[in-house]
């Protein structure tokens, strides 16, 4: 089990929580839960084997009741607490049944109230037992491509009638008033061996086509300019959605930051309506050409309707021992801001990292303001939330982690941004240390792409340097035999 980026490390992403916004940890919990046992070294040098029940230090058995703590630390907020070297985690089999399918939503950003509304009246269509994601991208052919990547064989004659009519057509929309949401449902079916490869013919898959058919009738929000169209119905995947790197999202080269908050059923359309407000900000900036050189290269938002499997997965044993924000149980929507920025435009960073930072604090207020309960991801950490450590772990949580950095890390040895314990540093420091280390990560993209330069060089003389090795072989061939015929004709002449 992993997340949606697969080039993140799986160790950093399980020790922080580790959600997979394509259904599976609806099914099998976070990254964290599935964590059967570790190896670590803690900050007096002491090694240390841990699982759900047992405890070894330097190899030797220890009360398990004295290391309770620490398995519940590390699984959560392990960074903050030891050096894990090794992770033992759980597998599992997909079922058979296991559905995924993808569709595109055209938005109305500029409109965020009714476009809100409409999105949440949308999730609140789709049964629970359904995973929801939405990827929003900012141009309708990125999120066609996209689609295209990952939908079934037969199901791309479908797409390509669909998408390149709307591609040549008039209604996709221009400018910065809309984005482009790829969303992904993914559910197990029922009564089916797994072997249907016609959406309508699953229960869920129906109903999905139902309410996309609603959507492009119009029947769930108002006529006129639309808040949300769907240009693409739901088609089966081959798999569930992923991104090998974010290069793929903005290039070769960048740095990135990202906004988060997770918030319940009655939070989720102020969050909505915030997330919408922001990208209408992000679109008009980067789409004006005074203002795009000192803003962000590109955003994403990253949507994700929780399904009832996550909040059923943490009532067990093992995932209530780990310290990752008990809040989750009451979570139904996850949302995300990622931005990123090209090196060559380091420069800007400092504006677009205050655009991130904004954008964090529009969607705390979003959910402060009418008293809902939310929490920050650990795995998108913010610097400008000033109670961070509550905000990503709960309070009581919080408090428990700082009483057990006091045992096992009394001189605060692990110590960097946003540890436990460990102080709010300045942010133009961070920004500081994070340019300069851009700038190195920066060298070896010039350096790399210098190789690749003499490589793709090499090759191109290698192909024209064959090329004309086998140019001169066939002319050489040619006059040989043109000679040999004028031998044969001038011997044949003189015979006579």
């Amino acid at each position: 089990m992993h997340g949606q980026c697969t080039s993140v490390g799986v160790s950093g992403f399980s020790l922080h929580g580790g959600v997979h916004f394509g259904g599976l940890s609806e099914l099998y919990g976070l990254a964290s839960d599935n964590i059967l046992s570790l190896k670590a070294v803690i900050a007096n040098g002491s090694m240390v084997e841990l699982t759900n029940s047992s405890c070894y230090m330097n190899a030797k058995g220890v009360d398990y009741h004295e290391c309770n703590g620490l398995w519940f630390s590390l699984r959560g907020a392990g960074s903050s607490f030891a050096v894990v070297t090794e992770l033992t985690i759980q597998l599992h089999r997909l079922p058979s049944t296991f559905k995924s399918s993808l569709s595109i939503f055209q938005v109305m950003v500029s409109s965020s109230t009714n476009a809100s509304r409409y999105i949440d009246i949308f999730i609140n269509s789709v049964p629970s037992e359904v995973s929801l994601t939405f990827f929003g991208l900012d141009a309708y052919f990125k999120a066609f491509l996209f689609v295209l990547k990952f939908i079934k064989s037969n199901e791309r004659k479908r797409a390509l009638h669909h998408g390149m009519s709307r591609l040549l057509g008039t209604k996709t929309r221009k400018g910065s008033d809309y984005v482009y949401f790829v969303v992904e449902a993914t559910w197990v079916a029922e009564g089916d061996d797994g072997g249907n490869d016609d959406i309508y013919g699953d229960k869920i898959g129906n109903l999905l086509s139902k309410i996309h058919d609603k959507i492009v009738q119009g029947n769930i929000y108002a006529h006129g300019d639309l808040a949300i169209d769907m240009p693409l119905p739901f088609l089966y995947t081959d798999r569930t959605w992923s991104v090998p790197s974010y290069d793929l999202v903005w290039g070769s080269g960048h740095a990135y930051g990202g906004a988060s908050i997770t918030t319940g059923a009655a939070g989720s359309e102020s969050v909505l309506q915030a997330l919408m407000q922001r990208f209408h900000s992000h679109l008009m900036l980067s789409r004006s050409s005074k203002r795009a050189a000192s803003h962000c290269s590109d955003c994403v938002v990253v949507l994700h309707r929780v399904g009832d499997g996550l909040a059923s997965r943490t009532s067990s044993s093992s995932s209530s021992s780990s310290s990752f924000n008990p809040l989750r149980t009451n979570s139904t929507l996850w949302a995300e801001v990622d931005c990123g920025l090209f090196y060559r435009k380091l420069r800007n960073w400092p504006m677009c990292s205050r655009w991130i930072d904004d954008t964090q604090l529009v969607l705390d207020q979003a959910v402060e303001k009418r008293n809902h309960s939310a929490f920050h991801y650990p795995n998108v950490p913010n610097l400008v939330t000033e109670n961070w450590g509550e905000m990503y772990y709960g309070k009581d949580t919080y408090n428990r982690l700082l009483e057990e950095k006091r045992i096992w890390d009394k001189k605060n040895l692990f110590n960097h941004v946003q540890s436990i314990g460990s102080a709010q540093r300045k942010k133009d420091i961070i920004n500081n240390d994070l340019i300069e280390h851009a700038h190195l990560c920066n060298k070896a993209y010039k350096w790399r792409g210098l190789r690749d330069l003499r490589l793709g060089i090499t090759i191109i003389s290698g192909f024209f340097f064959l090329r004309s090795i086998y140019s001169g072989a066939r002319r050489l061939i040619h006059q040989l035999l043109t000679s040999r015929k004028c031998d044969t004709s001038t011997s044949t002449s003189s015979s006579m």
